[in-house]
């Protein structure tokens, strides 16, 4: 009886050992191209790691060359240098960088002396902290040993000019087993003075060469596989051998195409990933230092404002009116400027998924109470009749997030306000179904149909002329729809008629707060400003307190509130300066009863100042004054060791309310 699969023709025993012979041929040629393609393949990703290998280590050593100072590094010379402030500025660049580069292990500098290469600076914290019996920082001018060749392409070699490059392949030295990265660090006149070199663990390395070996030998699996196959379909079917052939040969070359392929995609998708986090890193890097820098400046302005406008209490010269008049003029302008900043950092936190909400019971009728107060005098200068109503009964508290409903509202009614030059603005809030409807009518200029259809893009308004007689960036609406949709609501323009007006509606789900009762209309409490300065006349401190701010300006208005309300008040520039006068007062026995730090300060900052004082376990509370406004900021405060934070421009009342919260006093009534 003949194998099954086995052609009629083969009957011989020669015939079948040709068979066989011809289809183990096949297989084993098939077998061999099969481990030759992989072999190729090792090898070219061995090639390609290397290289891209090569190129982010002097990408490295570059980056790392930018960060040394010339001028500083020339001098140093002494291996007694090495505890100088000189040394640690020069050396904390670098320190930084090893500590953010993953994989890098030391970054030192080194300078050639004749035919010896000598280390300058070096990023490793002193002392042996791998454990290998060595010291692992290097001292200033001493001789790199088993320095290899590749650091003089460096410095330049046979008249050449140095350049960044790497190590071929992995070296060892005493220190271990590395891939070096080196770049020229260049004068000011674009001499090479010294070199930057990077050594990286070849852990990496050798990693990502067993990567490639594994990738390797799990290509040949389906290589033998595919082979035995052709093997037996020649024994089987001898005619088709060619055809089988010119099959797997095509398929070969469509695996190599995938597999470069998506080799070619993962590194698209890896620079786009590091891309994409730079910029995230530059953006919030810019929003932080550009609040801070608004930020501080206006606190002093309003800050000297409020102190002027107490000051014409006393003046009853016949200018009092006209000068209050300028006085409000620039508080307008200035609180302008911090409406702004906050509307950009609102966007930007949005945009970045950084925004978050707090579910809390919200008083609605005291928010609409709010509103109507802040506006009320804004529209009264303008002539406007501006009112407040309950269409329908409403939920006393709902579970919402208060500040950010409060936001919305004032935006809105703002706009009402803003935007009507004669008529009223009404606002009327209703429940309807499963939602609170607030809504906010104006009888202002209306707009067309075009106009309403790009009112809620950021950055953009009705009126986009130069000629238009409103200002603002365009930003309110498009913040207060967003904020509104992350409460599960809504706002939307529901009427709008040139001439006629327009008509905004605030939604909002309906979730009461449990046992709240119902409220009929609207009265009672709003927002006072002429209050806020009552209650800050009226707070007293009684303790001593200590000031850490660098700004002039800042220290003077700061510390005036704070002794005009009763406190002791000593000053200190910075973190250092804190410290000293801590210590001194403990040591008189007159210990200080508050810590008032600025987070941003020359020397030492104020969360080193803060980590400082909870390291050596003294009890004082401490609170941190910043221009930053990012979330973050309050929670690298409190990591620090703060008690409390409060944000500038400074709000005297709070202020004088959260330092007596802290010395246990209680605000006079």
């Amino acid at each position: 009886m003949g194998m099954p699969g086995v052609p009629k023709d083969i009957t011989t025993r020669s015939d079948r050992r040709r068979a066989i012979f011809e289809g183990t041929l096949v297989a084993g040629v098939f077998l061999l191209v099969g481990m030759l393609a992989s072999f190729g393949l090792w090898r070219s990703s061995v090639q390609s790691l290397q290289t891209q290998l090569n190129d982010e280590m002097a990408r490295l050593a570059t980056v790392a060359a930018g960060l040394v100072d010339p001028e500083l590094h020339r001098t140093f010379t002494d291996p007694l240098q090495m505890k100088s402030d000189e040394y640690a500025r020069a050396v904390a660049p670098l320190r930084r960088f090893r500590e953010h580069a993953p994989g890098v292990k030391y970054v030192y500098t080194a300078i050639r002396v004749g035919d010896e290469v000598h280390f300058i600076l070096d990023a490793a914290e002193p002392g042996d902290h791998d454990g290998d019996g060595n010291e692992d920082q290097a001292a200033i001018d001493e001789v790199y040993d088993d320095c290899e060749e590749t650091i003089h392409i460096a410095f330049g070699l046979d008249g050449a000019p140095g350049v960044a490059t790497a190590s071929p392949e992995p070296y060892s030295d005493e220190w271990g087993t590395f891939i070096t990265g080196y770049a020229p660090i260049h004068d000011k006149d674009g001499n090479v003075i010294a070199v930057v070199g990077v050594d990286m663990t070849a852990d990496r390395y050798i990693d990502r060469l067993a990567m490639a070996q594994s990738r390797t030998l799990w290509g040949l699996v389906p290589a033998g596989v595919v082979s035995i196959a052709i093997g037996l379909a020649a024994f089987a079917l001898r005619r088709h051998t060619l055809s089988l052939k010119r099959a797997e040969a095509n398929a070969s070359a469509a695996l190599r195409d995938s597999i470069a392929e998506l080799a070619e995609r993962n590194v698209e998708l890896d620079q786009l990933r590091r891309k994409a986090e730079e910029v995230a890193e530059m953006k919030a890097s810019f929003l932080a230092n550009m609040s801070h820098e608004i930020r501080t400046p206006l606190t002093a302005v309003l800050g000297y404002l409020d102190l002027l406008e107490e000051s014409l209490n006393d003046d009853h010269s016949p200018y009092r009116t006209s000068r209050l008049h300028h006085l409000r003029t620039i508080r307008n302008a200035g609180e302008h400027l911090l409406a702004l900043i906050n509307d950009i950092l609102d966007l930007s936190k949005i945009e970045a998924g950084r925004m978050t909400l707090e579910a809390m019971p919200t008083d609605v009728a005291h928010i609409l109470n709010d509103t109507d107060g802040i506006l009320h005098s804004r529209a009264a200068e303008k002539g406007l009749e501006l009112s407040f109503a309950l269409e329908t009964p409403i939920p006393r508290e709902i579970i919402s997030d208060p500040t950010r409903v409060r936001q919305i509202l004032i935006n809105l009614a703002g706009n009402a306000v803003k935007f009507t030059e004669r008529g009223s603005v009404r606002v009327v809030a209703r429940v309807a179904g499963a939602h609170l409807e607030i809504d906010v009518e104006d009888s202002g200029s209306g707009m067309t149909a075009a106009q309403a259809e790009r009112l809620f893009r950021p950055f953009t308004q009705a009126d986009a002329s130069v000629t238009r007689r409103h200002g603002g960036t365009g930003l309110g609406l498009s913040i207060c729809r967003r904020l509104s949709e992350m409460l599960g609501g809504a706002v939307e323009l529901t009427r709008t008629e040139p001439g006629v007006g327009s008509v905004f509606r605030l939604r909002l789900p309906l979730r009461a707060a449990e046992g709240t009762p119902m409220v009929h209309s609207l009265g009672g409490e709003s927002c006072d400003l002429a209050g806020s300065v009552r209650t800050a006349m009226a707070i007293t401190l009684h303790g001593r307190i200590l000031l850490a701010e660098d700004g002039k300006d800042n220290q003077r208005l700061i510390a005036h509130h704070l002794r005009k309300a009763g406190a002791d008040v000593e000053i200190a520039e910075n973190g250092i300066e804190a410290l000293r006068l801590m210590d001194r007062a403990n040591k008189r026995g007159a210990p200080f009863d508050l810590l008032l730090t600025d987070v941003q300060m020359p020397e030492m900052d104020g969360c080193t100042l803060a980590r400082t004082v909870r390291s050596r376990a003294l009890v004082i509370p401490i609170i941190a004054l910043t221009a930053h406004a990012m979330p973050e900021d309050r929670m690298r405060c409190e990591e620090a060791g703060c008690d409390d934070y409060a944000t500038k421009p400074i709000d005297r009342a709070k202020l004088l309310q959260v330092c007596a919260r802290w010395l246990g006093q209680r605000a006079a009534a």
